[in-house]
């Protein structure tokens, strides 16, 4: 009886891939514009949750006019906003993309640095020295503009840089991120175009600048219901120039990602192409740095509506502008969710317990000394990766495979520590099964000398800290969130599967008849490609 129920549920699942598949194939896709969304920290549950509050034209228009994939799973470990969207728009893994994070630790300088930093190109609106040339594979963007001789536009919009950088690939025509100084849009000269029309912008009324200390962000009504129930909590939050990157972690950045989006939409000249273009944009959905566990509820939902908002307000432009039925839409989340302990929040659990990078770092190094003199040994530790220094192994005469050996083996006896990984054995591949996501987060040569893996339940942080701030929970569930794919006169329908990140570039590449990125392994999604 349970063989015949599967082999039902199995003919089931292929009669569904099958009639949509036949259906997509069937149709003759010359999309003007190709629009990707990545929301930052989207999860699946809150997006359910929240849709009995949002209107038509948003996240509805999406559920109900796409192909709806229940999830993405990202494959590796350490996933964060950069990492993420690099295997959106590359189609694979950071261990061949390069971007293991949002910063990366440069030994010369002994400190972390943004992991695009480039001295060889100044910033417009900005002091930050950027590009996208630590990517080591191509993006959707760079084939769709291989594919046209460069005659595809192909821009990002995002509120950090390295997500806008990224998605825009290094033959963008233009990235565009909020910087944190004066909250102007900034770009860097990597880039050829800085229209005048963003120009213009950041010296209006109308720019984040202008009108920073005068946004406060407060409910858009009182949440019919929070996700854990209880009474809905008012909330207010004021900005200013000197809290620039506070700001971007709140949901009145969304607006400001929609405004500068409008421009180019305006302006573009998007809705002449006789080839597709691409307008890659980046709106969060993550956590705001709340005192209170209560507070941090309304404001998530707030945040969901605000977003729905948004993307309605996106559709209507593009709609007005160009048609809807001209247009490719892409949404994904990033398959990840910051844990930061709110700042008084009171942790339920009647143990903590705290895994303090200062007595990693101050134990590993006593353990070092001991075995092959003084100094100091361990340069840096974040989020699990340790930097030893290269330079003082060399004038101790210590192999660098020896000491991170060491190093694994002594962290490894540490409480809170799960797995412990010397970087030798990570790029040999001399690993088993359960750490295979790690291999994948890991750049050699690049990423760090031992990459700890920590016990799900711990803090990572110091327990001494005056507050919270600084601390995180480790968490290995899975952050839930759709992928959906919006093509022109196909009708919506929901796809109860999981689906890689790496499946998306390659799937966008087949819709737009163009070669995928360079590292791309994965095939199309069967729904799309049959």
């Amino acid at each position: 009886m349970e063989k015949e129920r599967s082999v039902k549920r199995l003919v089931t699942t292929l009669l569904a891939v099958l009639a949509i598949g036949i259906t997509v194939q069937g149709q003759s896709v010359h999309p003007k514009l190709v629009v990707v969304i990545t929301i930052d920290q989207l999860r699946g549950d809150l997006l359910s949750f929240c849709r009995s509050q949002y209107g038509t034209g948003g996240f509805n228009h999406l559920l109900q006019n796409g192909l709806v994939f229940s999830n993405v799973d990202f494959g590796f470990d350490g996933v964060d906003e950069a990492s993420a969207i690099a295997g959106i728009y590359t189609g694979t893994y950071p261990n061949r993309h390069s971007i293991t994070g949002s910063t990366v630790f440069e030994r010369e300088k002994n400190r972390r640095v943004s992991i695009l930093e480039d001295k060889n190109f100044l910033g417009n609106y900005t002091s930050e020295h950027l590009s996208p040339l630590r990517l080591t594979s191509g993006t959707i963007g760079d084939e769709l503009r291989a594919a046209t001789d460069g005659r595809s536009k192909v821009y990002a919009i995002a509120p950090n840089a390295v997500a806008a950088i990224i998605a825009a690939g290094q033959s963008g025509n233009g990235a565009f991120w909020l910087e944190n100084r004066k909250g102007m849009w900034a770009t860097t000269t990597y880039y050829k175009d800085f229209p005048w029309y963003i120009d213009k912008f950041n010296s209006s009324a109308d720019s984040p600048s202008s009108k920073l200390s005068n946004v406060v962000w407060t409910p858009m009504s009182s949440p019919q219901s929070l996700p854990v129930g209880g009474d809905p909590v008012a909330f207010s939050h004021r900005f200013s120039h000197s809290n620039i990157s506070l700001f971007k972690r709140s949901a009145p950045i969304n607006e400001e990602v929609t405004t500068l989006a409008l421009r180019l939409i305006e302006y573009g000249g998007l809705e002449l192409a006789k080839q597709p273009n691409l307008l890659s944009l980046t709106y969060y959905a993550g956590r705001y740095p709340a005192k209170h566990q209560s507070e941090h509820q309304a404001e998530m939902v707030d945040t969901y509506r605000r977003l729905d908002a948004q993307l309605a307000r996106l559709f209507t432009a593009l709609d007005k502008k160009i048609g809807l039925t001209n247009c490719i839409i892409a949404l994904s989340g990033t398959g990840y969710f910051d844990s930061s302990i709110p700042e008084e929040s009171i942790f339920l659990h009647k143990r903590r317990r705290y895994f303090s990078p200062k007595r990693c770092k101050a134990l590993i190094n006593m353990y070092l000394m001991a075995l092959h003199g003084q100094g100091q040994w361990v340069l840096d530790y974040a989020d699990g990766r340790l930097i030893l220094d290269k330079k003082l192994a060399e004038k101790k005469q210590v192999d660098m495979r020896r000491l991170q050996s060491e190093v694994a083996e002594f962290a490894r006896q540490m409480s809170g520590v799960r797995l412990a990984l010397p970087a030798h054995e990570i790029g040999s591949g001399a690993i088993n099964e359960e750490a295979n996501r790690f291999v994948r987060s890991f750049r050699l040569g690049q990423s760090a000398d031992v990459c700890l893996q920590l016990q799900g339940g711990w803090i990572e942080g110091e327990e001494e800290a005056s507050s919270n701030s600084g601390q995180k929970q480790i968490r290995y569930n899975a952050v839930a969130a759709p992928f959906i794919l919006v093509i022109p006169d196909i009708k919506g329908q929901r796809v109860q599967r999981t689906i890689s990140s790496t499946e998306i570039a390659p799937t966008l590449a087949y819709i737009l008849r163009i070669r995928p990125p360079t590292e791309a392994r994965a095939l199309p999604l069967p729904e799309v490609a049959l």
